[in-house]
């Protein structure tokens, strides 16, 4: 928090530069270089990457975008453990491998996905979710690409809950009276979104989505105002702020202690926020 507050304050260091033709000077304050804290300097980071996957990684094929979400009661293990996030993001790899190799009659069939782990919601609460770019279709061995239509949202579904039962009842984290439990309820708390597509060649919106899947856990303009230098106050959406369909409800507001919060929102050392597979193909 004292880093973010000292970034880029000329009082803390800055450098100075001058261009050895017109002799025109100018001072550069020095960043801090926080990841996942600071949102100018992890917005460098993000760019960088973002740009990287659009270039070097997509294909020039159509994609759409998955979010693959868990139940509340079931987050808490992936606080603690934080090794299971990476295999939260092989399950969904696996989800979509197996949908869309059944859906393609192509069990040698590869699809393409860029998945990314994120773990806040829009107080900066923890919220263990994996945001994914997928080919709307999948590669076969020759590097030939079979496009495929919008596939239902059901077998996703259906296969995530399998997957995300079977991590955690092979990490010993909840039993199998457990997975009855939660199955006999109306809603179980899993979710797959496939909502949002993007054509063929739309490098841009590649960027873009990869921008948001990266995008640090705070946001400069939902800040209100730092009450100390733990503490500050946060809202879940920026001022002046409409959504396309306003509800009419009012913003909500937290009280952030950073001790608490700053833990659960930001990534591990040395842990892959960004998981990918090759540009063309197998």
């Amino acid at each position: 928090m004292r880093k973010f507050l000292e970034c880029g304050d000329l009082k803390h260091g800055f450098a100075r530069v001058r261009c050895p033709k017109c002799h025109e000077e100018l001072f550069v304050p020095f960043s801090c270089r926080v990841r996942c804290f600071c949102p100018s300097c992890h917005q460098k980071r993000a760019l960088e990457k973002a740009g990287w996957v659009a270039e070097h990684v997509c294909a020039e094929v159509p994609h759409r975008q998955f979010v693959f979400a868990i139940p509340k009661r079931r987050r808490i293990y992936f606080r603690f453990d934080r090794r299971l996030l990476g295999e939260l993001c092989r399950a969904a790899a696996r989800t979509g491998i197996t949908v869309y190799r059944a859906a393609s009659g192509r069990p040698d069939a590869v699809l393409g996905m860029v998945g990314a782990v994120q773990t806040f919601g829009q107080l900066v609460h923890f919220h263990p979710h994996i945001h994914a770019l997928v080919t709307e279709g999948v590669f076969v061995p020759d590097g030939t690409f079979l496009p495929l239509p919008k596939l239902a949202t059901e077998p996703f579904l259906k296969l995530w809950e399998q997957e995300v039962f079977a991590l955690l009842q092979a990490e010993d984290k909840i039993t199998e009276e457990v997975v009855a439990n939660i199955r006999s309820w109306k809603h179980s708390g899993f979710s797959v979104d496939q909502s949002v597509r993007l054509e063929a060649g739309d490098q841009q919106g590649v960027q873009r989505l990869i921008e948001y899947f990266l995008r640090c856990p705070f946001s400069q303009a939902r800040m209100i105002s730092v009450i100390s230098i733990y503490q500050l106050i946060y809202i879940d959406a920026p001022p002046g702020f409409r959504p396309a369909f306003d509800t009419g409800k009012t913003h909500r507001h937290a009280s952030i202690r950073i001790r608490a919060t700053e833990p659960a929102a930001v990534a591990p050392s040395g842990i892959q926020m960004i998981i990918g597979s090759p540009r063309d193909g197998p």
